[in-house]
């Protein structure tokens, strides 16, 4: 089974991957956990996280200190 790729995208109060539209932890190098307000925990579509980006201008130098290990692709950017 080949493995799915996507892009984290990091804001100021969430963050979430651009495979499958669902919050995720911006710590982890694949989309595990979808972080939501429930009491219990949901599994993350699984996609290894490639690179990063945000909805906002500007957040490229906060971005990069939190995960220096993955490329800036820019605001906005969706993975295709």
């Amino acid at each position: 089974m080949e493995e799915s790729h996507a892009i984290l995208t990091i804001n100021l109060y969430s963050s979430r991957c651009n495979g499958c539209g669902l919050g995720a932890d911006p710590e982890e190098t694949h989309h595990l956990t979808v972080l939501q307000y429930a009491p219990d925990p949901v599994a993350g579509c699984g996609a290894k996280f490639i690179g990063m980006t945000s909805d906002y201008l500007g957040e490229r130098e906060s971005c990069e200190e939190m995960r220096p290990d993955l490329p800036w692709v820019g605001e906005g950017a969706s993975c295709t």
